[in-house]
């Protein structure tokens, strides 16, 4: 072989492995921003109320939630209905949690953010907190 086939053919496979490796970083890229994709769609903070309250109030309370910074979503969870998925979801663990009480369960709103508020999490919920007297806010912290 002569020196300029030996150029070519390291040239051809630095190459090849310059494009295999640029198309893996591609490839896990994609993949990262779908799981990124996926859990942000699936984080929700969870404002579980310490007392019942009546229907109007609790109106008000979800429109003042939905008037914090960056909310897309809020939903109403009352404790009953709580209770009706915990059913399909462990009916076992629903006997255990019976026991208790007739439903030990707390109503909550739970509430999705925007991109922009998840950078800034425990800011986000100091203003919440100041909404109503919460018996527990929850989240998974990142």
């Amino acid at each position: 072989m002569t020196a300029v086939s030996k150029r070519i053919i390291l040239i051809f496979f630095l190459g090849l492995a310059a494009g295999v490796g640029g198309e893996s970083l591609l490839y896990m890229e994609g993949q990262c921003a779908s799981v990124e994709r996926a859990l942000r769609e699936d984080f929700r903070v969870i404002f579980f109320l310490r007392n019942e309250l009546a229907l109007a109030k609790q109106k008000i309370l979800e429109e003042q939630i939905r008037g914090l910074p960056d909310v897309e979503e809020v939903e109403w969870i009352a404790r009953e209905e709580a209770l009706a998925r915990l059913k399909r979801s462990d009916p076992d663990l629903v006997e255990s949690v019976v026991l208790v009480a007739d439903n030990p369960l707390e109503s909550a709103f739970a509430v999705r953010l925007g991109d922009a508020s998840l950078g800034h999490i425990e800011e986000w919920i100091n203003q919440a907190r100041a909404l109503a007297d919460w018996g527990e806010i929850r989240y998974k912290a990142g």
